[in-house]
């Protein structure tokens, strides 16, 4: 667990680690919590959550993470309610790329999944390859690194589920903050 180091003014001051660490720990809360939408329809528990006064129910991936880097970190996140966008705008604020394939991927690290396989119709027809989906990495199966990595997913199955996933996988762009 990380520990919050206070400034004279009251704010907390983390390490780049401890941010990442203090994320995966968020992002398990969120799943262990059994945060779930009502039926299928991006509405209940995860808009009283994750959403900005005024956003429409959408898909919210991406705006649970943001809310995590909201609690964490970065104050400046607000307009970030979609995946691609986030991967851009961390991108253009200094994230680094993580080489996934050489077991570089930390707790903490975002990973974002390009398309979202057969149920998604433009993925499915080859119409888009774009960003559909982020979720946060919480740490490698075992201690021998094999390339298994738990990831909690927000919208995955209408639920924040946890998820072992192949880090190498070709669908997965990893980035690590914070920027």
């Amino acid at each position: 667990m990380v520990r919050a180091r206070w400034r004279a003014d009251g704010a907390v001051t983390l390490t780049r680690d401890e941010m990442r660490e203090r994320l995966a720990e968020w992002a398990l809360k969120q799943h262990s919590d059994g945060v779930r939408e009502d039926g299928s329809t991006n509405d209940g528990e995860p808009m009283r959550r994750y959403a900005l006064h005024g956003e429409a129910p959408l898909s919210w991936c991406a705006r649970m993470v943001r809310a995590g880097l909201l609690v964490v970190g970065p104050r400046d996140l607000y307009e970030m309610g979609s995946a691609r966008f986030l991967y851009a705008w961390l991108l253009e604020h200094g994230a680094e790329r993580v080489d996934a394939a050489q077991r570089q991927t930390e707790a903490g690290d975002l990973r974002f999944l390009l398309g979202r396989g057969g149920s998604d119709p433009l993925t499915a027809s080859g119409k888009d390859g774009g960003i559909h989906h982020v979720g946060v990495g919480v740490g490698w199966i075992g201690a021998s690194n094999d390339g298994r990595f738990r990831i909690v997913d927000g919208n995955w199955g209408d639920r924040v589920s946890l998820n072992v996933e192949t880090v190498d996988d070709p669908r997965s762009l990893w980035l690590r903050w914070p920027v």
